[in-house]
This record gives structure tokens, C-alpha cells and sequence, in this order.
């Protein structure tokens, strides 16, 4: 069962940290493309700044999730295994 833990550990890490990655990658790009259209310097310091914020702050979410996922995993993927065994022979626990 840890080697079943462990595989959905790393996959779910895997998963956020793909997600992140293009999730920095397409606002950084909306921001290049939304500067074009300002002409002002403060418009654009203000566009740059929302984008640091929204960056930083779905940086500091998804490591959130991260370290839960880290810190709770075993309770975590043991009830996820389980489930999946319930679906499997039909019954279901509460």
C-alpha cells in the first residue's frame, strides 16, 4: 500500500506543479499582451504589479497544497485507496 501512497503522492505533485508552471507561463503572457494596449507608465506599473500579486499568491496557494498533500498523505490516499476498493466490490463505508 505505501508504494500505491507514494505513486499518488508524487502524480498529484507532479500534476500541481505542471499546473503552476502553465499557469505562470499563461499569465505572463496575458501580461505582455495587455501592456501593449497601455500607453500610461502608471497603467502599466499597475498591470505589472496585479500580475506579481497573482502570481505570488498562486505560487504561495499551490505550496499550500503541497505541504498538505506532504504533511497528511497517508490519511489522505489510505481513505482515497479505500474508496476506490469500496467502488470496486460495490459496498460503501461511511
Amino acid at each position: 500500500m505505501e508504494k500505491k501512497i507514494q505513486k499518488l503522492y508524487s502524480t498529484d505533485c507532479i500534476t500541481m506543479i505542471v499546473f503552476l508552471a502553465l499557469f505562470c507561463l499563461l499569465l505572463i503572457y496575458i501580461t505582455f499582451n495587455v501592456l501593449t494596449l497601455a500607453s500610461d507608465h502608471a497603467v502599466r506599473g499597475v498591470i505589472i504589479a496585479a500580475a506579481g500579486l497573482i502570481i505570488a499568491f498562486g505560487t504561495a496557494s499551490s505550496v499550500a497544497v503541497l505541504i498538505h498533500l506532504r504533511k497528511n498523505q497517508r490519511q489522505i490516499y489510505v481513505q482515497e485507496l479505500l474508496s476506490y476498493e469500496d467502488e470496486k466490490t460495490g459496498t460503501m463505508k461511511n
